[in-house]
């Protein structure tokens, strides 16, 4: 059954022997799988939705222009190119988990500061906060010392949680990103004024 994808079948367990641990890592197996399963379901369908809207805006905007219902102007061919940009990230995102599923994602890890990564989201986020009418406010607690990690990778973390509370956030609230040293540690935190998260979903 399992081979068949029956992913939700589950082994009874009725002895406690070796044949009872057997079935339960047939069970737990069972699980993970189902669970990978539910994961790959759920990025597809988050990828066809995040498409979706740039390939929209592209074809719309096209159709007009070949039907002469706008003219051609450096504000159409800015927007037309910040789609095209917008999908070009989306498949480098898709490769770059390709490639972190296979164990072949390299982090490049040096010495940078909370300031440093802070700055790099809020100068790649600021203007869709603005565009949304968001007020976007950025923190970093003073004299914290440097964190060994790759930028690029954390600053693409912090930049996707931005987005997410930014997404769920209505026009005229607030997005706000801070930086602060607790027990040892360097937390980065994304607060919104948002719709939030219901308790059953909570991790």
């Amino acid at each position: 059954r399992l081979a068949g994808r029956d992913l939700d079948y589950r082994v009874p367990v009725v002895t406690g022997d070796e044949i009872g641990e057997l079935a339960k890592s047939f069970n737990k197996m069972a699980e993970n799988l189902e669970n990978i399963e539910r994961l790959r379901k759920n990025l597809i369908a988050d990828t066809a939705h995040e498409l979706r809207t740039p390939l929209s805006v592209l074809r719309g905007n096209l159709e007009s222009l070949q039907e002469g219902v706008i003219k051609p102007s450096p504000e159409i061919i800015i927007s037309l190119h910040d789609e095209v940009v917008r999908i070009s990230r989306l498949v480098n995102e898709l490769q770059e988990i390709s490639l972190a599923d296979a164990g072949e994602l390299r982090l490049n890890r040096r010495s940078v500061s909370a300031d440093e990564l802070v700055e790099r989201a809020t100068l790649l986020f600021s203007s869709e906060a603005k565009q949304k009418n968001v007020n976007f406010l950025a923190e970093v607690q003073s004299g914290m010392p440097q964190v060994y990690a790759d930028p690029d990778r954390i600053a693409q973390v912090i930049l996707n949680i931005l987005k997410n509370a930014l997404f769920y956030t209505e026009s005229g609230g607030t997005v706000k990103l801070s930086a602060a040293f607790k027990d040892g540690r360097a937390v980065f935190s994304v607060l919104d004024t948002g719709i939030g998260i219901a308790p059953g979903d909570l991790v």
